[in-house]
């Protein structure tokens, strides 16, 4: 959580994830992940009360950082249909 201070330390923790990431099954277990950590997050900012801007920017970034994984969930999926048509022709 510390890193997510910075943009660039958020941007580079990122970056460090995807390199970590080798398949869809990775990429699932991330957004599932990180979907946890939301509501845990969103239970503790109703619990501390709307003054709490530090959670709902985590909060935010969360869903940033699921929202990429998802994409790149989709163009995997995409590349391997390509690429199972590709075996089929």
């Amino acid at each position: 959580l510390y890193m997510m201070d910075e943009v660039e330390h958020r941007e580079s923790a990122f970056q460090e994830l995807l390199k970590r990431v080798t398949n869809s099954y990775n990429l699932r277990y991330i957004i599932r992940f990180f979907e946890s950590h939301k509501e845990r997050a969103w239970q503790e900012l109703v619990r501390l009360g709307p003054t709490s801007y530090d959670l709902g920017y985590i909060i935010s970034f969360t869903e940033s950082l699921k929202s990429k994984a998802s994409r790149l969930l989709k163009q995997i999926e995409i590349l391997k249909e390509g690429r199972r048509a590709k075996a089929i022709s």
